[in-house]
């Protein structure tokens, strides 16, 4: 699967999750934005990100993929990962 950028605005995609518990170690591409509930946070990652691109690329399903894969990494309680860009998510009301 060869994923392309069309549009500039591709370029600034971010995955965001909610996440129940944090690993011991995160990952240098991952961020983690804020602690938003007892006990919840959020994560975010950049589309662009290397890990991303070559799980992209290995898998059809990859909406399906990523909560398994960061659940993988020690991330509790991933459901889904949702698909911003940088202004959106910047301009979204803090929880």
């Amino acid at each position: 699967m060869n994923i392309e950028r069309q549009t500039s605005i591709d370029q600034s995609l971010i995955g965001v999750f909610l996440c129940t518990q944090l690993p011991s170690e995160i990952p240098a591409w991952i961020t983690i934005e804020e602690h938003i509930v007892e006990p919840g946070y959020w994560g975010q990652f950049d589309w662009d990100d290397e890990h991303i691109q070559n799980l992209l690329e290995q898998s059809i399903d990859w909406l399906t993929i990523l909560p398994i894969y960061l659940t993988s990494l020690g991330f509790e309680g991933v459901e889904a990962v949702e698909w911003r860009t940088i202004d959106e998510h910047d301009s979204s009301p803090e929880s």
